[in-house]
């Protein structure tokens, strides 16, 4: 079930009443040249940034497939503790932030968007919390609920505070979810345990 080109071509601009050697050639007007140009614009904007920044959108982009593998294998606490003793502040980097944790944001979210791994919410925001630990920059990830529309179901979704901060998603994200609070982050006489 394929694409006319009559139907392609009055949208690029050209007439329908070509032959079909020039209508194979520009079949390059429909979606393909639309996914091109999408992907050139990216690349363009990976390419102006500083070599240092080009390396770690790269490396963000590898560690999505990875972070979406240990989630699997591992349970969220797990993955977390595991990632904190690798790249935790008490490490190496303590002192570094060489980086504004706002810029390491954007350089994930850049390789999020360009990588061929759609990463969900949670897997954005481990590596987003792990890229800031190794920063140097303390951090934590929220979690947040919000019934669906109709009331089947629920949402859930993760972002990165810093401070008390939104770092990867809109400000106002715990207004559209109810964020989740640990048990740790209660008084004594709340806690059901």
């Amino acid at each position: 079930m394929g694409i006319d080109d009559k139907e392609i071509l009055p949208r690029c601009g050209r007439s329908p009443d070509v032959g079909e050697e020039e209508s194979r050639r520009l079949r390059s007007c429909g979606f393909t040249r639309i996914w091109a140009v999408a992907w050139w614009s990216r690349a363009k904007r990976f390419f102006e940034l500083p070599w240092p920044e080009r390396v770690r959108v790269a490396l963000y982009a590898l560690g999505f497939p990875l972070i979406a593998v240990a989630l699997r294998v591992w349970q969220y606490k797990t993955l977390k503790a595991r990632l904190g003793a690798v790249s935790g502040p008490t490490r190496r980097h303590r002192h570094r932030k060489s980086l504004p944790a706002q810029r390491i944001a954007e350089l994930v979210e850049m390789s999020s968007r360009g990588s061929l791994w759609k990463p969900d919410c949670l897997q954005r925001s481990m590596l987003l919390w792990w890229a800031l630990r190794a920063e140097g920059w303390e951090s934590e990830i929220r979690f947040g609920v919000r019934k669906r529309s109709g009331g089947a179901g629920f949402d859930f979704h993760a972002w990165v505070e810093r401070n008390g901060e939104v770092i990867n998603d809109h400000p106002s994200i715990d207004e559209t979810f109810m964020p989740l609070v640990a048990s740790a982050d209660l008084p004594p006489e709340a806690r059901l345990v």
